[in-house]
């Protein structure tokens, strides 16, 4: 089992929503998730947004793309530094929920 695989099975519990591709998880929770990925050296290469819509969630058009970041030799401490700003006030354009797209290779 990966880093990444050990990581979401830690938070799979934690998760909103699941289904087989998606995990969705609040705001509190993804900074938990963005402190672990710092801890264990685990590049952030995204994050998709989610609204809550009657039971079910819809994704938005809105989308952080952090894999531009991936040769830097900083990398996870860059990644790690944009996750945090960009949901330090709330998620972006009013949603729910979060996922990430995760590397365990930086």
């Amino acid at each position: 089992m990966g880093t990444v695989d050990e990581l979401e099975a830690v938070f799979r519990s934690k998760a909103s929503f699941s289904d087989t591709s998606e995990l969705l998880f609040t705001r509190e929770v993804a900074f938990e998730i963005i402190e672990a990925c710092a801890k264990k050296g685990i590049l952030i290469l995204g994050m998709d947004f989610y609204v809550r819509d009657g039971q079910d969630y819809r994704e938005l058009l809105s989308s952080a793309d952090f894999s531009e970041l991936k040769e830097k030799p900083d990398a996870v401490a860059q990644t790690v530094k944009s996750a945090k700003r960009l949901i330090a006030q709330g998620l972006p354009d009013g949603a729910d929920f979060v996922s990430f797209v995760l590397d365990e290779e930086p």
